[in-house]
């Protein structure tokens, strides 16, 4: 694959792949694959049987995706990834899913433009999936950008805002209300006569004694 075939897929892949990752378990919501099992089903008239196979192998793709992401280990992911474009090329095999399947068998999707963007996965984005750090975030997984070395946060906009702006006001409420807390505390010990050494004390997490 040429440099400039993998600008034009690389964009691809950081959108896709994220998607079947997350969706592994329903990858039909995915357009392109959608696509795809609409044309098996159009050109070769494949029954419903059959297209649940190529289903369930397109979800071997995601499951083994979603691994990738969350693998701690480059020679594990690349393993991981190696193995999603195979189940790809039996999910995508003119064959039929039964035979590609054959351990006699060897099939590759060479060609084909889910195993193009899986491939540019493989061998150009890999050491750069990443997990979102922020608790709670829908998309999950992630490509970091290759200039953010310390990126922990995905670049998905919720509400207007993106994971790391919503981190960082949760952090600052969090602040906010734990010195508005001891503020409250501060007051309630003032009035209760407590020595302002005492306060100073319980506000930094000390134990103190109220019997001397």
């Amino acid at each position: 694959m040429s440099f400039c075939d993998f600008k034009y897929q690389a964009p691809k892949a950081k959108r896709l792949i994220p998607q079947w990752a997350k969706n592994w378990e329903h990858p039909e919501r995915i357009p392109e694959i959608r696509e795809a099992l609409a044309e098996f089903r159009q050109v070769f008239e494949e029954p419903e049987a059959d297209r649940e196979k190529r289903l369930e192998s397109f979800r071997e793709v995601g499951r083994r995706l979603k691994l990738a992401f969350e693998a701690k280990d480059e020679y594990d992911r690349d393993l991981l990834l190696f193995e999603a474009r195979h189940m790809n090329a039996i999910a995508c095999s003119f064959l039929g899913v039964d035979r590609a399947s054959r351990p006699d068998f060897v099939v590759m999707a060479k060609g084909n433009p889910l195993d193009q963007i899986l491939y540019v996965t493989q061998k150009r984005l890999a050491k750069y999936m990443r997990i979102c750090q922020r608790e709670g975030c829908e998309q999950k997984y992630y490509f970091r950008d290759p200039g953010r070395h310390g990126q922990k946060f995905c670049g998905r906009i919720l509400r207007g805002k993106r994971c790391a702006e919503i981190v960082n006001e949760m952090g600052k409420l969090r602040h906010y209300q734990e010195s508005r807390k001891k503020e409250v505390l501060k007051q309630h010990w003032e009035q209760a006569g407590v020595p302002q050494a005492k306060i100073e004390k319980l506000l930094n997490g000390e134990s103190v004694r109220f019997d001397d």
